[in-house]
């Protein structure tokens, strides 16, 4: 679930070459196909994101998440938290901007007003 309004997060398994790419505020359901479980078993729960800012494709980081586990990650460059949680074997990705607390299931909207 990619919650943060400003960024583009690139999505591959570990192993694999093919990117899926979640635009600010939309989802996306990832997952294995059984033949592709030939990774090293510490190896198959991971999972790589490239964060990149739609408005300055300088700033941008990577970083490899473990699915296995939950997880908070904070990052500065650019801003944003990146939470893993487990439900039922399955883990959910929520990238959301700092200061944003909401559930992995909590609908969220943006908007501006121009004066």
């Amino acid at each position: 679930i990619n919650r943060h309004p400003c960024l583009v997060v690139d999505a591959t398994f570990h192993g694999e070459g093919e990117k899926h790419v979640v635009l600010p505020n939309n989802s996306c359901y990832l997952g294995r196909a059984a033949e592709k479980w030939d990774v090293e078993p510490r190896l198959r729960e991971r999972l790589n994101l490239e964060l990149v800012d739609a408005f300055d494709v300088k700033a941008h980081v990577a970083c490899t998440l473990d699915l296995s586990r939950t997880a908070q990650i904070k990052l500065n460059n650019p801003a944003a938290i990146i939470t893993v949680q487990l439900a039922n074997r399955v883990a959910i990705i929520t990238v959301s901007p700092p200061g944003l607390t909401l559930d992995a299931g909590s609908a969220v909207s943006w908007g501006s007003e121009l004066e």
